[in-house]
């Protein structure tokens, strides 16, 4: 029964550093891979600004509302809002587990349950939009 015991452990812990092998090996040669190396630099005055909202627990992209190339007020509507102001510059997306979004303003509010619903994508998604 020791010997048994001792030879999974052996095996566990041959199986953890196996894993931390692989992904410091994965995590160094991912870095290695180049992108937009061959495509020419934008010129400032011709990018459209994006940025990133984090509150710590959720992740938003946000964009300017109407540039050349997009208009969100087509798909999003001002009316649709609680404030109705259309004077808002810019529209933040957010995206992922229906959940997780609902009942997780704070980490101190996740829950074991919704964590391994939205890990596991065995609950529905949603798309939040805020306009700023």
């Amino acid at each position: 029964m020791l010997k048994k015991t001792f030879k999974f452990l052996g095996w566990t812990i041959l199986g953890i550093i196996t894993f931390l092998v692989l992904y410091v090996i994965s995590v160094y040669l991912i870095s290695k891979i180049t992108v937009n190396s061959d495509i020419a630099q934008v010129d400032e005055k011709d990018a459209i600004p994006i940025y990133i909202l984090s509150n710590g627990v959720h992740t938003d992209i946000v964009v300017p509302i109407t540039t050349e190339i997009k208009d969100w007020r087509k798909e999003i509507q001002f009316s649709q809002t609680q404030s109705k102001d259309s004077l808002m510059q810019f529209v933040a997306f957010g995206w992922g587990d229906k959940g997780f979004y609902l009942h997780t303003p704070e980490w101190s509010d996740l829950k074991a349950s919704t964590a391994l619903k939205a890990i596991f994508g065995v609950s529905s998604s949603a798309m939040h939009t805020t306009f700023f």
